[in-house]
């Protein structure tokens, strides 16, 4: 009868699995086991509707995993103990690998503004054996205000502060500031992980202050120009930024699995061709010169030689 028992409960939790990673729409929930090596197996809760997510969640749903190189580049960077700041969470797939590889003794702080995305960054955050994450339902820019967030009905990580030429349906969220989140603190992020859809140079110019006082983590920035030119900035700017604080800047090309330094000429010579087009984007690092946390010897250890 134990043998019988153990064979209908074992059948049971097979039939509650497919129900949860089915792909049908009507699925309470949609959650995928995602492996990855040195990690204990994440269970992460995906957007049910793929619809409205074509592209994380249906990615993460089919491969297993979502950005592998970026993803390989930034657990490198993130050491036991490590406060991390995810700006533009979504689900929570660079919060949730942060959580494991920082310990109990390190901290996550995330930003997901969306409410229906902030959900599943809430429920996969929870799951973190560490709890060592604190969530916030707000967007980041240059000042504290409320603001809206426009909204992609298919692409969940295409929400944006920033409106673009389409008419999109948009919800009123609130939004704050690097400078007055960490106001009172006196520990601040050793890494940055920022991607939200053009609102970089806002972001940075919200953390002057910051900055001023020598904060100067290591940064994952997403570098969009056509949406920086719809926000009535030169694109160049946040390069300026970035070379002012003293930052050595690379390019992660996935597809070739290398980082290549990103010079000033190089900059300038893609600027001055179609590169502020829709589709043209970087993926970019950003490390102190005088680095003293150990990071820039990690993405060193990435950079292409030939380069």
């Amino acid at each position: 009868m134990g043998a019988l028992h153990d064979t209908v409960f074992m059948a049971f939790c097979r039939w509650v699995k497919s129900k949860l990673t089915s792909r049908d729409s009507l699925s309470p929930m949609r959650i995928k086991e995602i492996h990855l090596d040195g990690l204990p197996t994440i269970f992460l809760r995906l957007h049910n509707d793929l619809d409205h997510d074509r592209i994380i969640s249906q990615m993460i749903l089919d491969d297993g995993v979502w950005e592998p190189y970026e993803t390989a580049i930034f657990r490198s960077c993130c050491a036991p103990g490590d406060f991390v700041l995810d700006l533009g969470a979504n689900l929570g797939w660079y919060s949730i690998i942060a959580s494991h590889q920082v310990g109990p003794k390190g901290k996550i702080l995330c930003f997901e503004p969306n409410p229906d995305t902030y959900e599943l960054l809430q429920w996969n955050m929870s799951r973190s054996p560490y709890k060592n994450s604190i969530l916030r339902k707000e967007a980041v820019g240059r000042k504290t205000e409320k603001a809206f967030l426009y909204l992609s009905e298919s692409n969940s990580g295409d929400h944006r502060i920033i409106p673009d030429r389409v008419s999109r349906k948009n919800i009123s969220i609130a939004m704050t500031s690097l400078d007055d989140v960490f106001s009172r603190q006196n520990e601040f992020p050793a890494i940055v992980k920022c991607d939200t859809q053009g609102a970089e140079f806002d972001i940075l110019h919200g953390a002057c202050g910051l900055f001023n006082s020598g904060w100067r983590p290591l940064m994952f920035l997403e570098y969009w120009p056509y949406v920086l030119r719809m926000a009535g900035y030169d694109p160049y700017d946040l390069w300026a930024m970035l070379y002012a604080l003293d930052y050595e800047l690379f390019e992660i090309v996935a597809k070739e699995r290398k980082i290549i330094p990103l010079t000033k000429e190089y900059i300038e010579q893609k600027l001055a061709t179609n590169f502020d087009d829709e589709d043209n984007f970087l993926d970019i690092i950003a490390v102190y010169k005088d680095d003293k946390q150990g990071k820039k010897e990690k993405i060193y250890s990435f950079v292409d030689a030939s380069a």
